[in-house]
């Protein structure tokens, strides 16, 4: 049996992730490493609208949330400002994110099969989420200034907040807590907590979800 067309994107919206995530950071943050977040974000985009575009409805809706996104860091990139505010750009980025994950969750709990875009399309999801909180945290942010203690990390990274929260959203979601950046106000608190228990129930549901077709199809 064939796979759906759509999984062929899952390896590039993965490669997509593990550059916001990993590779970005490397850079300093005043000249390459923001450059080379906001291209990593636009692949995401590209990609993550390319997997969800399944009907013209999902189509119209993934183009209309993801357009903004896509002007706005492309504007950064070549350091013009063309006037989007914070929170509403984290608000549609955690729209548009969550729509990604919520189908993406429905293919991989209707597949019938293991194969490589399934667990790639898995890890994806696991990543969206990580990427998905660090906007929720953005967001909490601008309503709550004050809402994160960001500890040692210098001041320069402190103004553009994305890497930061980025990088306290994967370690919150992998419960790794390492304290150098913590949460103070409530929402805060409490939205990492919730992630916290999110991103355990998914990884147990997941790999109980892999090893039950796994078994079936050896049964086969």
């Amino acid at each position: 049996m064939s796979q759906p067309i759509y999984h062929n994107y899952y390896i590039g919206l993965f490669i997509g992730l593990i550059a916001v995530f990993l590779i970005s950071p490397f850079f300093d943050h005043d000249g390459l490493g923001p450059k080379l977040l906001g291209v990593s974000l636009v692949l995401t985009l590209l990609f993550g609208v390319l997997i969800i575009s399944r009907n013209i409805k999902i189509t119209i809706l993934s183009a209309i949330l993801s357009a903004p996104l896509i002007l706005n860091i492309v504007a950064s990139i070549c350091d013009i400002d063309i006037g989007i505010n914070i929170f509403f750009n984290a608000l549609i980025s955690i729209a548009f994110v969550f729509l990604v994950i919520t189908i993406m969750l429905r293919d991989m709990f209707v597949s019938h099969r293991v194969d490589g875009s399934l667990i790639i399309g898995s890890i994806s999801i696991y990543m969206l989420m990580a990427l998905m909180w660090g906007f929720v945290y953005l967001a909490i942010e601008h309503i709550y200034p004050g809402s994160f203690n960001f500890g040692f990390i210098q001041t320069q990274e402190v103004k553009d907040n994305t890497p930061a929260m980025m990088y306290y959203s994967i370690v919150t979601l992998t419960t790794l807590g390492y304290g150098d950046i913590t949460p103070l106000s409530a929402p805060a608190r409490s939205m990492s907590a919730i992630q916290a228990v999110v991103g355990q129930i998914y990884l147990t549901v997941l790999v109980a979800r892999l090893v039950g077709l796994h078994i079936a199809q050896k049964d086969q």
